[in-house]
């Protein structure tokens, strides 16, 4: 059985306003400096990460860096 690898970042937005946690718009990255600019731009929202199969140490910590910075992000 082959396994499906993810080789991007991928991003779900959800709503937060009012307790609205539906799904707005579900993005892939390549870079994760890209989801970075993202984040920035939609600060008022929640966010679901899907990093790539082989993803490096750094992004994660880096991705962990953001999540203490206030962004509401949760990684799967």
């Amino acid at each position: 059985m082959n396994a499906k690898l993810r080789t991007r970042w991928t991003i779900e937005t959800f709503g937060k306003i009012k307790g609205n946690g539906r799904l707005l718009s579900t993005r892939h990255f390549d870079r994760l400096s890209e989801i970075r600019e993202h984040l920035d731009q939609h600060k008022e929202h929640r966010f679901v990460v899907h990093p790539p199969t082989a993803v490096h140490s750094d992004d994660l910590c880096a991705l962990d860096d953001l999540r203490r910075n206030g962004f509401d992000i949760e990684r799967l």
